[in-house]
């Protein structure tokens, strides 16, 4: 008696891939497929254009972000005919102490800073014209599309302190 290989007969047409590898091939690319839109952060969807904003719309998007859920702090913004901008930081829940600051917009620097230590971005409100004018924080924390958000707002907040208040 002889061993011998066995062999099978395929019916024509047929590549001779079993039928259950060609579902678990099926099942890993669907798999992977919906794996690649996942993890991508949903802050960065695109939102109003903050140049074609109005005053009022840029100070509500302002109070909106200055309320994230990940803040640290709540951040909380006014701002006057003459351009003054009021920020009122609440430490903690509602009830916490609170901090007014009070700068001019007016020819002032908007920029962006990252703190290594803690890992946050720090958006920051510079008067230029004032040499002894210190860096007042509008904003700490936050991941980078709140930032630039932020930044963006505050940006066009300064631009409106050049036109009438609409």
């Amino acid at each position: 008696m002889s061993v011998g290989r066995a062999t099978y007969a395929r019916e024509p047409g047929t590549t001779g891939v079993p039928v259950r590898w060609c579902v678990i091939l099926l099942c890993l690319l669907a798999f992977l497929g919906a794996a690649c839109s996942d993890g991508y952060p949903k802050e960065d969807v695109p939102t109003i254009n903050p140049s074609e904003m109005t005053r009022s719309e840029l100070l509500e998007k302002m109070n909106s972000l200055g309320d994230q859920p990940g803040l640290d702090r709540r951040w909380r913004y006014e701002v006057s005919e003459s351009c003054q901008l009021t920020i009122t930081v609440t430490a903690g829940s509602v009830f916490g102490s609170s901090d007014v600051v009070v700068v001019s917009l007016e020819n002032a620097d908007i920029k962006m800073h990252f703190d290594d230590t803690d890992e946050k971005f720090d958006i920051r409100v510079l008067q230029t014209e004032d040499p002894a004018a210190l860096e007042v924080s509008a904003m700490e924390g936050g991941g980078w599309a709140i930032a630039l958000q932020m930044k963006a707002a505050l940006e066009n907040l300064r631009m409106h302190c050049d036109r009438p208040v609409r």
